[in-house]
């Protein structure tokens, strides 16, 4: 591949993870799962583009074209299901600590429960703790980090006790996680299939400035919202209409999924 797409398309990768890693890191999703996940995703791709091909998944093919063994693909294409074991090397590193101390009889009470814990102190302290479970994370560092979380707690002796089980999280449900997923996948899929010079590409266009006064904003998206709303809805319409013929017929043509996402976009810093 020539030098200069191939720093296009790392560059175009670094600007689409961005978002995405922001959400996985406040979500407690370390980089040793997501890389477990993104070799997943290749293996599956390029089974699915063997397959279509030559109706078949050449293991050893697949192995060539994704830079992986050929165990790893074996493991990854008879795996049952998606894997989402978390194992301990690859959580975020509070998320070890505070597993660590729900789990780890040195550091509960005798009721099986997370002990407060002195901060300082060679056993059963929070500073023995970090280091066990933590590995070279300094102890300032990670009481930094799960204060900010609200994971832990000073008690008034001093002593540091748990609040929950994870440090992330900012309040984002399972159900709206699927939807950007869902939403960003069709957009990629659209960008892709429109670069790739299709004879019937799909409508995609977007409006911007860069030079957009801010006082003007409240307006704008004002009137954004109502004639988005205005277009939508007749799509809407449409696509009902054609889901209710589409009932009353015998013999139904092929079906297939469509649909059409307006949103704005709005960088202040830029």
């Amino acid at each position: 591949m020539h030098t200069r797409k191939r720093l296009q398309i790392h560059a175009a990768c670094r600007s689409i993870l961005k978002p995405l890693i922001r959400l996985l890191l406040s979500e407690g999703i370390a980089a040793g799962e997501f890389a477990d996940l993104c070799k997943t995703v290749y293996v599956e791709s390029a089974s699915e583009k063997h397959r279509k091909k030559s109706g078949s998944v050449n293991q050893s093919r697949i192995a060539i074209v994704t830079g992986l063994t050929r165990a790893e693909v074996k493991r990854l294409l008879t795996s049952p299901k998606p894997n989402t074991t978390r194992h301990e090397w690859h959580l975020h590193r509070a998320s070890r600590v505070l597993l660590g101390w729900y789990h780890d009889p040195d550091f509960l009470d005798a009721r099986g429960l997370p002990k407060a814990l002195p901060i300082e102190g060679k056993q059963r302290s929070f500073r023995a703790l970090v280091r066990r479970y933590s590995g070279d994370i300094p102890l300032r560092a990670m009481l930094d980090e799960l204060r900010a979380t609200g994971a832990i707690a000073t008690t008034k002796g001093g002593h540091v006790r748990v609040r929950k089980r994870s440090p992330a999280g900012i309040g984002i449900d399972a159900r709206s996680i699927a939807s950007i997923g869902d939403k960003v996948a069709n957009y990629l899929n659209t960008l892709l299939q429109n670069a790739s010079g299709d004879r019937r590409p799909l409508f995609e266009a977007t409006a911007s400035s860069t030079s957009f006064d801010s006082a003007h904003l409240p307006i704008l998206r004002r009137d954004i919202d109502l004639q988005g709303r205005s277009f939508m809805a007749s799509i809407a319409d449409q696509l009902r209409m054609s889901g209710a013929r589409s009932k009353r017929r015998r013999n139904l043509s092929a079906r297939g999924r469509v649909g059409v996402t307006v949103f704005v976009f709005e960088d202040p810093s830029k």
